[in-house]
């Protein structure tokens, strides 16, 4: 049942009874898989089932521990982080993941998914000072090269140059 197995989960990291204990049907069932970095979902519907019984203040109070938990871990999953700041709707986190998730991302020739985090970033992007917000422009924009969405590349460059342009930076307006 989702909203018994939510209800376990939901006290599982409340640190309170029943505990990781109480887990144990849901891995003998072949709902839960034990794993070196902690426990998962065997089936992605089992997991969105318990996701979707929760209320959505539950989801992003789940998903705001789980960011604090996973901020602490080295080396950081800068991609889970991002996936769990969006669904917290954590902007500071956002803002925090977001642009170094999209940097790692695109160093590995994930452009794709550099995209989509840059693009997390960029909702959030007018809370950022000059250089950050200028620097995620101009990575975006580079990003957007790279997905052959050239119009749209040649757009945010235009705004990286001005951002760069209104806080003086000419080694970044050379490259």
């Amino acid at each position: 049942d989702p909203k018994e197995l939510a209800h376990v989960f939901d006290k599982t990291l409340a640190n309170t009874s029943p505990g990781f204990d109480a887990l144990t049907p849901a891995e003998e069932q072949g709902v839960l898989q034990v794993r070196d970095d902690g426990l998962a979902f065997r089936h992605e519907l089992a997991r969105r089932a318990v996701e979707q019984s929760l209320t959505a203040l539950r989801r992003r109070t789940l998903h705001r521990r789980v960011i604090a938990a996973l901020a602490e871990a080295e080396p950081r999953d800068l991609p889970r982080l991002v996936h769990h700041a969006v669904r917290a709707d954590d902007v500071e986190a956002i803002l925090v993941y977001a642009p170094a998730a999209g940097r790692e991302a695109a160093a590995a020739g994930s452009h794709r998914q550099a995209l989509a985090h840059l693009e997390a970033a960029l909702r959030h992007a007018e809370r950022l000072p000059g250089r950050e917000r200028a620097r995620l422009h101009d990575d975006h924009a580079w990003e957007l090269h790279n997905a052959h969405r050239h119009e749209e590349a040649v757009a945010e460059s235009e705004r990286a140059v001005a951002l760069f342009t209104a806080i003086a930076e000419p080694l970044a307006l050379g490259s």
